[in-house]
Parts: structure tokens; sequence; C-alpha cells
């Protein structure tokens, strides 16, 4: 399976060992890949890669990380109600 991914990703071993290690992170184009070839849920990836993406941005600012959640949900709230 890790010669499949590796090759219809178009990436290098090299690349590869590292997404696998958690020392890299996939693009999102990678992610529309994997559901085809695991046929599984994209919204379902898509949640957990972003979820993965806002973690990576904000490791380094958690005294402001959590205010920046609750402005962003306060004006989703406002927006689509």
């Amino acid at each position: 399976m890790a010669i499949k991914f590796k090759s219809v990703m178009d990436i290098d071993t090299v690349s590869y060992s590292k997404i696998r290690k958690g020392e890299r992170y996939t693009r999102k184009e990678h992610i529309l890949i994997i559901v085809k070839i695991l046929q599984a849920d994209l919204k379902e990836l898509l949640v957990f890669w972003f979820g993965n993406q806002i973690i990576t941005v904000m490791k380094d600012e958690k005294n402001i990380a959590g205010k920046a959640l609750k402005l962003q949900k306060i004006k989703q709230i406002i927006l689509y109600s």
C-alpha cells in the first residue's frame, strides 16, 4: 500500500517517510487522493486535516489561540444566523 500512496501522490520516499512519522503534513490535494484510494469520507478526512493545520499554526500561541477560536465562532454565528 505504501508504494501505491507514494506513486499516486507523486512524492519521494523521504517525504512519504516524514509524513508517516508526523514530521511533515500532507497537502490538501493529497487528502483528495487518499479519499479515492481508501474510499473514505471526504468531509471526515478534511475536518481532521484542517484540525491539524489549526493546531500546527497555533501551537506556539497558546495565550491567544482560545480567544481567536472564540472570536471566529462568534463571527460564524453572526454571519450565518
